[in-house]
């Protein structure tokens, strides 16, 4: 389960504890597979809306820049930049103010976010809207 992601709870980062593990039964689809019941504590990242995640930018170009808080990836439109940044072709691909500048890798901005949808992984438990980010 760690690893995974789940659209109800978020990214599965580890497991706490011994799993309890209820009574199984075998499918009946002639296939031998057998379901269990597996109850379990653990350590979740899922962000909420308003949420400030700190985040490291990989690439960048004149749509916005996508970034990497843990396993979320990000993506940020130049709709939702602040208009003092200016998108700067020169070098390498960067939004530029006055007195920072916004360009891929080893920039950490600060991103609060705003509706979007963690992926579920998981069948039959629906994705829940979770987070895009708003520099």
């Amino acid at each position: 389960v760690e690893g995974t992601c789940s659209g109800r709870y978020g990214y599965i980062i580890g497991v706490l504890g011994k799993p309890n593990v209820g009574k199984g039964f075998v499918v009946e689809d002639h296939s031998g597979q057998a379901v269990f019941e597996v109850k379990y504590q653990a350590i979740v990242f899922r962000p909420f809306k308003g949420e400030v995640l700190d985040a490291i930018v990989y690439h960048v170009s004149k749509m916005g820049f996508f970034a990497q808080a843990g396993p979320l990836e990000l993506f940020v439109s130049t709709h939702l930049i602040p208009s003092e940044y200016a998108f700067s072709s020169i070098d390498e691909p960067c939004f530029v103010s006055d007195d920072s500048m916004v360009r891929g890798t080893q920039t950490l901005p600060s991103c609060a976010c705003s509706d979007t949808k963690i992926e579920s992984l998981t069948p039959g438990i629906p994705p829940s809207s979770c987070a895009r980010a708003d520099a």
